[in-house]
């Protein structure tokens, strides 16, 4: 059991398995972000090829579609973390030894610590304590070689420079391993949701307004007391010269009625309140109708239309063609036929300027399961009724303009930002600051001048040298 314990800690503070998941992990992230996530439809240099039947299953199997919250991710980056803390844990360990020695080393008197692995200089000494020159012609040579501290007691000259660093790389370690499992958690507590934010009143961010495309295990939605606000929106919305694309002017209203934030956002530049990213996909139209059955018990619904310039010019099925099922819901018959909804071409080559259009018209008709048309289309302005026989009625009650927000609440993001930081500044010391020390002593038994000298990242000195100038230093008094 022992035998097998140590061949597990040896298996992962290996350094190979860190780089063999760093490899592995990079590759992944590669292929995540050239994968649409979370059944987003986003134009991808692989797109194409992820049409293929055969293709689109295997990738679905394998999770890639949620790419970063697959298994596929989330265990390499939990071993990832299980190496990181074995060790940082032997890096305090062997930082801890080191500053041991170096306090015995340094504290004088009688301590002989760490003599069994000292060098004769073959610098004669008589035997006798070192004279108050030989301290002066020791000081000299060590501060010349930058050691920052020289310390000179009654039987030793000890010189030594950044000590303090020698936990720098532990502490490198100790907030890397806490950025792993940040990311770890941050992957099972977070979601990403999509949601329609039309002009006006704004839409609050509760369970029934979201519509929720991927969600951490451990994540448990609860609505927020936020509402988002659309202000304004451009369709090319041009900053300092440089077209940004759709953008639209957000605000986050809080629940007793204070504007907490407003920020114009696109692409690359979402909006950000506390844990809760809002990313502007594209903008659209909204159009709510309400179904009246026979006995006269209205339901309403909403068709949203979105990737506006795909209505530009001609409109086709594909990107026009909205079905929703208010019979079937509401008389909860799988028979009844659907209703197909088309925006007419005068709503969208006009320009909206405020979020409503009174002249508004939308092309309706019923529709089989299989987009067969069962109807012949009508055209429906605000507030006229489409009559179906021994079903009820669709009234086309209003239109308003909108946008689509991706919705992202991860709390580990924020923390990431702190503890990158932090890493960066520790990792920066640890290789920019080399901790040195030398201790030089008067062998009484052999009447030698003899010294310690450990310098632990030797970049621009080494030991050979420190004892090479020591010796220099007392030739010409020879």
């Amino acid at each position: 059991m022992v035998l097998l314990g140590k061949r597990m800690i040896r298996f992962f503070a290996s350094p190979r398995l860190a780089v063999y998941l760093l490899v592995y992990l990079g590759v992944f992230i590669l292929v995540g972000t050239l994968i649409p996530q979370a059944g987003l439809d986003s134009d991808t240099p692989i797109k194409a090829f992820l049409a293929v039947p055969t293709v689109d299953a295997t990738v679905s199997a394998l999770g890639l579609y949620e790419a970063f919250s697959s298994p596929a991710f989330l265990l390499p980056v939990a071993v990832l973390f299980v190496n990181t803390c074995v060790c940082t844990y032997q890096r305090i360990v062997v930082a801890r030894k080191r500053q041991r020695f170096c306090a015995r080393t340094t504290a004088g008197g009688d301590n002989r610590a760490g003599i069994s692995s000292a060098h004769a200089l073959g610098v004669t000494c008589d035997g006798q304590p070192m004279t108050d020159d030989d301290k002066q012609r020791i000081s000299s040579c060590l501060a010349d070689m930058g050691f920052k501290r020289v310390h000179v007691d009654d039987t030793r000259v000890c010189g030594f420079t950044s000590l303090w660093a020698l936990y720098a790389s532990s502490l490198f370690h100790i907030l890397l391993a806490v950025l792993i499992a940040v990311v770890l958690c941050g992957r099972l507590t977070r979601y990403e949701a999509v949601m329609t934010v039309p002009f006006g009143p704004g839409r609050a961010i509760t369970q029934s307004n979201v519509d929720i495309d991927t969600q951490g295990p451990l994540y448990r939605f609860t609505s927020s007391p936020d509402t988002l606000l659309l202000i304004d929106m451009h369709e090319d919305y041009v900053l300092n010269g440089q077209s940004r694309g759709i953008a639209a002017e957000l605000a986050v209203k809080t629940a007793q009625g204070r504007i907490a934030k407003r920020q114009m956002t696109y692409v690359n530049q979402p909006l950000s309140r506390g844990s809760l990213l809002v990313h502007i996909i594209d903008q659209g139209f909204g159009l709510h109708f309400t179904f009246q059955d026979t006995v006269g018990t209205p339901l309403s619904s909403r068709v949203d239309f979105t990737c506006v310039s795909d209505f530009k010019g001609e409109l086709t099925p594909e990107t026009a063609h909205r079905l929703f099922d208010p019979f079937r819901i509401a008389l909860d018959n799988p028979d009844t036929p659907y209703l197909a909804v088309h925006l007419m071409p005068s709503i969208v080559e006009g320009q909206i300027v405020s979020g409503k259009k009174e002249d508004a018209y939308c092309l309706v008709y019923l529709t089989d399961a299989k987009m067969n048309q069962i109807t012949p289309p009508e055209v429906l302005g605000m507030g006229q009724s489409f009559e179906v026989p021994g079903i009820g009625s669709v009234r086309f009650d209003s239109m308003e303009r909108a946008v689509l927000v991706k919705l992202v609440d991860d709390w580990s993001v924020p923390v990431l930002y702190v503890l990158a930081t932090l890493a960066t500044i520790t990792l920066s010391i640890a290789l920019l600051f080399s901790p040195r020390l030398c201790a030089v002593f008067c062998d009484r038994e052999t009447g030698e001048l003899t010294c310690i000298v450990r310098i632990y990242r030797p970049y621009a000195l080494d030991v050979a040298q420190v004892e090479q100038r020591l010796k220099e230093a007392f030739t010409e008094r020879a």
